[in-house]
């Protein structure tokens, strides 16, 4: 915690706000929900799936906006906000990175930190270790000078004996883990983007790369260097090491599109594709690597 005026300030809001909610819902029908198809894998290959309910914390806020920015404890915070130098240089800015920036102002800053407290804790009994988990999160994005992004890229017709194997500095080949395998397919089937016959051979490993770019503040150039942007330099690192194992062994492979997320919260981040999601098959053998094969290996052979 760096700043303990703007904590306590920040803390006292959204338990203020979080009352004044509960006095706005007072049974079932007043509380905003969608339902959603969640997809759950078993051990043998196959696959359930099931409907649950979901709160929308969001829509809830937007609904009580005016009432919740006229509270008195609000407008303190949106002082405290402007208090602290650091955070003051970002407010009615537009910040992000190269990949994508958005225009930040204290609005917008104490909408996303009482939304995101609301959805982590699920409930409206006020969870102080929840909040300063929150509150750490939020004050960090303030506080870095950098962005870290996670890109995955699913791989078609691929298959190893072992769950990582790292390519070069924070750039790996893994089997996806089955919680983030069910998410991405759940989220896949919000859309209507795989019907339950495509789910099946669904892609077990993927490209990870993580890239650190500067954080941005203010206006840049209109025009955007290629190699500066994330997703392209993602992009470019998955096509060299496509063409490396190709030259290492035979076997037809090839990566589909990629998921794009942050790895700390942003009011710019939240998680997006690049290119189609659609699958990209592949025609020929499977290409398999062994447990023996590292990337010192792949490296000196494809050289």
């Amino acid at each position: 915690m760096r700043n303990e005026i703007l904590y306590k300030t920040l803390k006292e809001y959204c338990k203020t706000a979080l009352a004044f909610l509960e006095t706005k819902v007072t049974e079932p029908k007043d509380l905003p929900t969608t339902i959603t198809e969640k997809i759950e894998l078993s051990d043998d290959g196959g696959f359930s799936s099931s409907y649950v309910t979901e709160i929308l914390w969001n829509i809830l806020v937007d609904r009580n906006e005016r009432d919740l920015t006229q509270m008195k404890v609000y407008q303190t915070a949106v002082q405290a906000l402007r208090g602290d130098a650091q955070i003051a240089k970002h407010l009615n800015n537009v910040v992000g990175t190269a990949e994508m920036r958005v225009k930040v102002d204290t609005d917008t800053c104490l909408r996303s930190l009482f939304v995101k407290f609301l959805q982590e804790q699920q409930g409206a009994s006020f969870q102080g270790v929840i909040f300063d988990k929150v509150y750490e999160e939020f004050e960090n994005y303030f506080y870095r000078d950098t962005v870290e992004y996670r890109f995955l890229s699913p791989l078609n017709s691929f298959q190893m004996e072992i769950e990582r194997i790292q390519l070069s500095p924070r750039f790996y080949i893994i089997k996806i883990p089955k919680e983030e395998k069910e998410k991405m397919l759940s989220h896949s089937r919000r859309f209507g983007l795989f019907s339950k016959y495509q789910m099946m051979p669904f892609s077990e490993y993927a490209f990870e790369l993580f890239v650190e770019v500067p954080k941005l503040i203010g206006e840049v150039p209109a025009v955007r260097k290629e190699e500066s942007i994330p997703s392209q330099i993602a992009k470019k690192q998955f096509g060299e090491a496509c063409s490396a194992l190709r030259l290492f062994k035979n076997g037809a492979f090839s990566h589909a599109y990629i998921r794009v997320g942050t790895t700390s919260w942003e009011l710019h981040g939240g998680t997006f594709t690049v290119d189609s999601i659609a699958r990209q098959p592949s025609i020929g053998t499977l290409y398999r690597l062994s447990g023996g094969e590292t990337s010192s290996t792949i490296r000196g052979k494809g050289t």
